[in-house]
């Protein structure tokens, strides 16, 4: 797979080359609880043929879900980008906590395949009011440099999720600056990490006396210089520390066993990719919307977007209020206030009698 440049990577707008990972999750929640979920994705000619080995989905479809092959190749506006489907799959669940409960999915996919979605009531009587919350949990990874020492907890989720509620009064100029700023620590992060992985790939065929931490540093800040904008692989660094050192050493260590090199190097990033999943995460809830942690609401329908980027510092969650009208209270409070007054005109009566 080919990787965009870290500072595009790192700003969300990766695409990954030849790879199919754009989805919209539709749901409809009915006024008893039930819920109807249709996943709409862009499959090859083998999967629409009838081969399920070839899903194009991040869960496993073969138990529980029924696979609908579209007419032909439907074009949906995602986000501002148009992307092409061509086939869904239907579930239907007495709640929707049933998805994330019953879906079987990739361990690498666990943060897009079993959000904790929920619905709760809050509160009210007679316009009684519910709460719509879905967790989408951070990516799982272990790459080797934390992002903790490059930003603090506010700047990540500025950065990854947004939000300048916690930054005060910026104005344009200020908060270009602002951003700049934060872009330029993103991207450092990401080579130190691509340099540590790449060291480290190459260091496990290496019998010498490793390097001390002062000369790695020197190197990598000689190569974060000469590769602004380029990804630092295993090859870079090989040939950046013979330059430092004056031998062809590394090089040649990297030639003899350039496959494992490369392939713990792409198991080291193997995070990267999942920057590109793009989820259009669209609900149908049964009553009025009175409250949401997205502005894009179209004919009743709340739609966020959930895509790597946002889940690689931590959880993402989406949140909405909505407010149903409790016909029983209103049938159960005017039953008993005929009746209270029933029982008054009948003690009235009785009184008057008397």
């Amino acid at each position: 797979m080919k990787r965009s440049k870290p500072v595009f990577l790192l700003s969300a707008i990766l695409l990954i080359v030849s790879c199919n990972t754009n989805y919209r999750v539709v749901t409809t929640v009915s006024g008893n609880g039930n819920a109807h979920r249709e996943v709409y994705a862009k499959a090859d000619s083998a999967f629409i043929a009838g081969d399920l080995s070839k899903n194009p989905y991040y869960f496993d479809i073969s138990k529980g879900w029924k696979i609908v092959k579209l007419d032909s190749m439907y074009t949906f506006n995602l986000f501002g980008e148009e992307k092409q489907m061509n086939v869904k799959v239907v579930s239907e669940g007495p709640s929707i906590e049933y998805f994330s409960k019953n879906i079987k999915f990739k361990e690498q996919m666990r943060s897009f395949a079993i959000p904790n979605e929920t619905i709760t009531k809050k509160r009210g009587w007679f316009y009684p009011v519910y709460t719509f919350k879905c967790v989408y949990k951070k990516l799982g990874h272990n790459l080797p440099v934390s992002i903790d020492e490059y930003l603090t907890k506010d700047e990540q989720k500025l950065w990854s999720q947004g939000g300048f509620e916690n930054f005060g009064e910026l104005n344009g100029s200020e908060m270009n600056d602002f951003l700049r700023g934060i872009e330029k620590r993103v991207i450092e992060w990401y080579a130190k990490n691509s340099f540590e992985i790449s060291y480290a790939a190459i260091n496990k065929f290496n019998f010498e006396k490793p390097l001390s931490d002062s000369l790695k540093n020197d190197v990598f800040n000689i190569i974060k210089s000469k590769y602004k904008e380029d990804e630092i692989d295993p090859q870079k660094v090989a040939s950046e520390l013979d330059r430092k050192l004056g031998t062809d050493y590394y090089s040649r260590l990297y030639g003899m066993n350039k496959e494992p090199i490369d392939n713990n190097y792409e198991k080291g990033i193997e995070v990267i990719p999942l920057l590109g999943y793009l989820i259009s995460y669209e609900i149908r809830l049964p009553g009025k919307i009175i409250d949401a942690n997205t502005s894009n609401i179209k004919n009743g329908v709340i739609i966020w977007k959930v895509d790597g980027a946002r889940l690689m510092f931590d959880n993402y969650t989406l949140v909405a209020e909505y407010r149903r009208i409790n016909i029983w209270a209103f049938i159960i409070s005017g039953v008993t206030l005929l009746l209270a007054l029933l029982s008054l005109s009948y003690i009235i009566k009785k009184r008057v009698k008397r």
